[in-house]
């Protein structure tokens, strides 16, 4: 992994309470960049690298995620569930070590209480 190939686990709060249940299934996200965008992923291999989120979140107020990359495994629990939303083999085999904070497509983020549990 480097700054043009890394794995990508991230939200999209304004589809979490959407009514129709194909756009709620896009809530939560797996990619890797550049070789396993999502649109591909989507068309490849439907609702396999995204999840809609069980008991949906407010979209406006802060939810925890935690996510993990542990066994070449891809793990996303959302605020503090025991079993994981998503639970895929990775779809990259990286070195590790690094993480970093995204926010895509010009749309705002903010983060809190970070930590590395590796």
């Amino acid at each position: 992994m480097d700054k043009d190939t890394y794995d990508v686990v991230y939200v999209r709060p304004f589809r979490f309470r959407a009514e129709d249940p194909a756009q709620a299934a896009h809530g939560l996200q797996y990619m890797s960049l550049p070789d396993h965008p999502w649109p591909v992923l989507r068309e490849r291999s439907p609702g396999v690298y995204e999840s809609a989120i069980g008991s949906a979140p407010d979209p406006d107020h802060w939810m925890h995620l935690m996510v993990r990359f542990r066994s070449g495994r891809m793990q996303a629990f959302v605020n503090g569930a025991a079993t994981p939303q998503l639970d895929l083999p990775l779809l990259t085999q990286g070195t590790g070590g690094r993480a970093a904070l995204w926010v895509g497509n010009n749309s705002s983020g903010a983060f809190r209480n970070l930590r590395d549990c590796s």
